[in-house]
């Protein structure tokens, strides 16, 4: 974790001269989501006929179809000079006022913010082309004899290249080389640049969210910052959680530790980062409070560059306790099976110690809690018969709810499947789990609990068709 960084302008310009070779380097600064609204409507065509805004499209695509960015075109003129927070270009004897540098071919002004993680991000690129230079468009080598006649769309390719976030490269042939040549289409170079601007997510382990209690650290070989957001200068550890929400949702999240400074971040999929907790005032720990709509997320758990404070390292062991709060019942993820089989069947499940007023995981030992699951059985199963599994995961240990009510460990029968119910299957199964539970009156006054439904047919036995994601029960003094 890195302090925050000011706003940043910078100046990329595209000149007709050869420079000295050497490596080109990714700084990390690119657009959150991998993709930019454009605003482009040039007026006229050239000399020869041909629409310098099909050219300047022509190019804009060329950069979505071959790499992992996407320009979105929008046929309408906005002035670059504007402060707009809009992406636009233009013919210009100038920039804004200012001269263009001799033998300057195109500018291109990136406007930066700061980033909770990692370098700022493009929020805005303003391309200005010098209309003094004679320009034509066409493919091929460069047109020098009799009169130097420079290629409009392989200036406005290499600008594009800016915009994306692209440096000058100048150890192999590309079009973002810093001066115009005979190449008139992306290069090799020039696309694999792209692809490890934006690849970040690809360098890190990403893990799915799991509600309830989490245990884990960050050390080496872990992921860092640099490597997930690509560029940045800080290599502090992090693991990345996924979690999905399908509904309106309260998240609270708790970090605990006795050796290492942690910090929490919840970021958006394509990496906007909507919350965090970074306060190093007392302890080692962290938490988070926060409220999303449905959507795709990540929970990030982090630490500074640097050690903060003698009693908090930027390694060691953590506790991550992850709690919700909703109105409607928990969608439980995917559907999988036992032995690979495929299923259009639903799970939901609910947790609630409001008679349904709203649901959740983390409950007092002295709740009184109604636990409950809802299968929509898949249409090619309904009417068949079948049977109910109901599972309880506690830690290593397996408990299966038998047709008595009662959870049996399944060590006791290792291998064998135990049925809360055998029945014909309907169109929907109501699974009541617990009802009134107060786990203070059996003396559990912390625990975490995963439950797992799912059914089966009678003809299938060892196959059961269930969900990917657990309904978390913790409880908590």
């Amino acid at each position: 974790m890195f302090p925050f960084l000011h706003l940043l302008i910078l100046i990329y310009s595209l000149i007709f001269f050869t420079f000295e070779l050497s490596a080109y380097e990714i700084t990390g600064k690119k657009w959150i989501g991998s993709n930019a609204d454009f605003y482009v409507d040039f007026p006229g065509t050239s000399q020869l006929g041909r629409s310098w805004n099909a050219a300047f499209i022509n190019a804009l695509n060329e950069w979505s179809a071959k790499t992992p960015f996407n320009f979105n075109v929008n046929s309408t003129y906005f002035d670059p000079c504007q402060d707009d927070g809009l992406n636009s270009v233009k013919f210009s004897e100038n920039i804004c006022g200012q001269e263009f540098a001799a033998g300057t071919l195109a500018v291109t002004i990136l406007t930066y913010e700061s980033q909770l993680l990692g370098p700022p991000a493009i929020v805005e690129a303003d391309i200005y082309i010098d209309q003094v230079n004679d320009i034509e468009i066409y493919d091929g080598e460069l047109k020098s004899f009799p009169d130097q006649i420079l290629d409009f769309r392989r200036i406005v390719l290499h600008e594009l290249g800016h915009v994306i976030g692209l440096e000058h490269e100048t150890a192999s042939p590309a079009i973002m080389m810093p001066s115009i040549s005979n190449l008139d289409r992306l290069q090799e170079d020039d696309i694999k640049a792209v692809e490890i601007l934006y690849g970040g997510k690809e360098n890190c382990q990403i893990r799915t969210l799991k509600f309830g209690v989490t245990k884990n650290s960050l050390s080496p070989p872990d992921c860092t910052v640099n490597q997930f957001t690509v560029g940045s200068e800080d290599d502090s550890h992090l693991d990345v959680y996924s979690f999905s929400l399908n509904q309106l949702t309260k998240l609270e999240f708790s970090l605990k530790s006795d050796d290492l400074e942690t910090v929490i971040l919840v970021a958006d999929e394509y990496l906007n980062y909507l919350a965090a907790d970074t306060d190093i005032a007392n302890d080692c720990h962290s938490s988070l409070n926060t409220e999303l709509t449905s959507g795709n997320y990540f929970l990030i758990v982090n630490t500074w560059n640097v050690q903060m404070k003698p009693a908090c390292g930027t390694t060691g062991s953590y506790e991550l306790v992850a709690g919700y709060s909703a109105t409607g019942a928990t969608n439980l993820g995917n559907n999988i099976s036992l032995e690979g089989g495929v299923s259009d069947a639903v799970f939901t499940g609910s947790i609630t110690s409001t008679k349904g007023q709203n649901f959740g995981n983390i409950f007092k030992s002295s709740d009184s809690i109604d636990i409950s699951a809802t299968i929509s059985i898949d249409p090619n199963h309904q009417g068949k018969p079948g049977f109910i599994i109901v599972a309880a995961v506690i830690g290593d240990q397996i408990l299966l709810l038998n047709e008595n009510g009662n959870f049996i460990d399944t060590r006791a029968q290792p291998g064998v499947l135990i049925p809360a119910r055998r029945k014909e299957l309907g169109s929907v199964e109501l699974i009541e789990i617990f009802e009134n539970l107060i786990t203070a009156d059996l003396g559990i006054y912390e625990i975490s609990v995963d439950f797992v439904v799912g059914y089966g047919l009678s003809d299938m036995p060892s196959e059961v068709f269930y969900h990917e994601d657990p309904l978390n029960l913790t409880i908590q003094m």
